[in-house]
């Protein structure tokens, strides 16, 4: 390996910022030069993720990386759970998944980490044992965020979280059981402060006694959840009024939008299916809504952020938004429109033609995102026409043409800060024909929206194509 003292160590640290956990794990006990390397650069150290997948780790190397975050297969979790004995401690984020976790490894897991301020897990089973029989083996873990999938009796015991995430599988042997469990557990909290609760049980109701919540919540996130029409659920939603800015639901009735003019600091709102009828709303500066019937632009006069999803008539109302910043639009046909303040565009699944020029900007956009489109020629020559100076081009899952790699060569040589071509090598009509036939109301995105930067930290990052190369080796 004489070559490699040649090169600088600024190269090994661009390169190895690539690599997973695992692979950095690999390299640094496979050369002295990578070793010293990975532990001294910050860059690194900062994403790195502890994984245990072979008996085979260094545990004096681990000791000395000083990292705060582990992540732990649960299916092997129990064959290192000496080295948790002896560094549990210093790690404050914990992320475990695996097929199916006994909670009574998650048990012994759980009782090392003393300082856990954030825990993600997936996949959990009770199992026989009853999660109340160890009550009191268990440490008073107050986190700041729990991400949890699995039957929700086995988190009982958790108090005063103050951010919650919580997907609840059914659970075909006892119906109720997970009901009561949830009951009691939000009956326990008494410092939360964001609420998520997705794919609960549609056949069983939460809200259909009083729980008589402690927390006051400030972000509220409801995914595939049937209790709107509960008057518990009314009366624990009007509860919240002064306290809730962030309200993102799946499904909401025209007797609930009534509600909504009283949360006097709702700055953030997100409804999924075709509503109308909107009181006006003007403390909302984020917007997602989806094919509304009527002039709903005039109910938010201070949208800065606006996703719209479906509804090529609701587009055309977006000209009256004087405030709008950021601009979203999906699955939809686009008109022409004026949007002059906007600074931020992204385009998802949307109609482009050859004989229409959609948007009239009298600003320079500085970001424009491109995901699932066809037929870009248009945009990229009136962006060059305008001598834009992008700060930001993503392109996604996106076809492009031999004319338009000509068009992407002139924005690298001008000022563009951030441009990346993911997944774009080889994609045809069809293929986007396909996906947008499999299209899902819900928001792919999520990751760079509001509340995401925990589901960033265990997310599986996307995988970045420079595809240049590939095309023109072809």
């Amino acid at each position: 390996m004489d070559f490699l003292e040649i090169l600088p160590k600024e190269i090994f640290i661009e390169i190895f910022d690539f690599l997973s956990a695992s692979d950095l794990l690999s390299i640094s006990l496979t050369c002295k030069k990578f070793n010293e390397i990975i532990k001294s650069s910050t860059k690194i150290s900062k994403k790195f993720e502890l994984q245990f997948t072979s008996k085979n780790v260094n545990c004096d190397w681990i000791r000395t990386r000083k990292i705060t975050r582990a992540f732990i297969d649960g299916s092997v979790a129990k064959h290192f759970l000496y080295i948790f004995a002896n560094i549990g401690n210093e790690f404050e984020e914990v992320i475990i998944d695996c097929y199916e976790i006994d909670v009574l490894i998650l048990k012994q897991i759980l009782l090392m980490f003393g300082k856990l301020k954030k825990l993600w897990v997936y996949n959990v089973i009770e199992n026989s044992e009853d999660p109340r029989d160890f009550k009191g083996q268990l440490p008073e873990l107050d986190l700041e965020f729990l991400y949890f999938q699995g039957e929700i009796g086995v988190f009982r015991i958790l108090k005063n979280c103050k951010s919650i995430s919580l997907d609840v599988r059914r659970d075909y042997d006892d119906e109720n059981r997970n009901v009561d469990g949830l009951k009691q557990f939000l009956k326990s909290q008494n410092s939360l402060e964001n609420l998520s609760l997705e794919n609960f049980d549609r056949n069983s109701s939460i809200f259909n006694e009083n729980l008589e919540l402690k927390f006051k919540i400030k972000k509220l996130k409801l995914k595939y959840f049937d209790d709107f029409n509960t008057f518990f659920f009314k009366e624990f939603i009007e509860s919240q009024k002064e306290t809730l800015t962030h309200l993102e639901v799946s499904q909401v009735h025209h007797d609930l939008l009534a509600l909504f003019k009283k949360f006097k600091h709702l700055k953030n709102l997100k409804i999924r299916n075709v509503c109308s009828n909107f009181d006006p709303m003007p403390s909302i500066e984020t917007l997602e809504i989806k094919e509304v019937d009527g002039k709903w632009s005039e109910k938010f006069p201070k949208v800065q952020n606006l996703t719209i999803v479906g509804g090529n008539e609701d587009v055309q109302q977006i000209e009256n938004l004087k405030n709008l910043k950021v601009l979203k639009i999906k699955n939809c046909e686009i008109p022409e429109l004026k949007i002059p303040t906007v600074k931020s565009l992204t385009l998802t699944r949307v109609s482009i033609y050859d004989d229409v020029r959609p948007f009239d900007f009298e600003n320079e956009i500085e970001e424009l995102k491109i995901d699932k489109c066809t037929n870009l020629q248009w945009l990229f020559e009136f962006l060059i026409s305008k001598n834009f100076n992008l700060k930001s081009l993503i392109l996604r899952k996106s076809k492009l043409i031999d004319e338009d790699w000509k068009f992407i060569e002139e924005f690298k040589t001008g000022r563009i800060k951030h441009f990346q071509i993911i997944n774009c090598h080889g994609i045809t009509d069809e293929d986007i024909e396909n996906d947008m036939s499999d299209y899902s109301d819900e928001d792919e995105d999520e990751n760079e929206e509001e509340g995401a930067e925990e589901n960033e930290d265990i997310a599986d990052g996307e995988v970045q194509n420079e595809e240049e190369n590939q095309r023109n080796e072809n």
